[in-house]
């Protein structure tokens, strides 16, 4: 039979899971799109393949299904604790980065789909276009940093 602290570590097993997926998506993803303008840049993509690219890396279910598992499990884990850790200065700063990688992922899928819609619409990459990459660069960027933060707090559990 299996007891609360048992139950507790399979809610922490699957909780590490989910981040270590959403983390490992949101990584490969930035640096798979790095290379797909690097090769656009120099002409070995051209506008239709790019397009086709970016529908590709566009669609990052399994980023939303590792922060789906985390969330879910982090809830459960809380409900199990009583609210226990809601206090303490680290999780507050953990839920504030989850919330920065919901919040730059929503966005990133949005910037994403107007740079595929305009390189529809363009034969060469325009301007405009380079500038939603910045902007999904440095989305991509903020991501790291936060599960960074992440997993740093989940080792270094300070309190105020």
């Amino acid at each position: 039979m299996l007891t609360m602290a048992d139950i507790l570590k399979l809610f922490l097993t699957i909780h590490i899971i989910g981040l270590a997926t959403s983390a490992g998506g949101v990584v490969t993803g930035y640096l798979n799109l790095k290379r797909v303008w690097r090769f656009s840049a120099i002409g070995h993509i051209n506008a239709s393949q790019l397009q086709i690219l970016l529908i590709l890396l566009a669609s990052r279910w399994y980023v939303w299904v590792g922060l789906g598992l985390s969330i879910i499990s982090g809830a459960a884990m809380m409900h199990m604790a009583y609210s226990a850790f809601m206090g303490q200065l680290w999780f507050q700063v953990k839920l504030v980065a989850i919330l920065i990688i919901v919040s730059t992922e929503v966005a990133r899928g949005i910037y994403v789909r107007k740079a595929r819609k305009m390189i529809a619409n363009q034969p060469a990459v325009s301007a405009e276009v380079i500038s939603l990459k910045t902007i999904i660069d440095v989305l991509s960027f903020i991501q790291i940093v936060s599960f960074l933060l992440i997993f740093v707090l989940a080792v270094f559990r300070f309190d105020r």
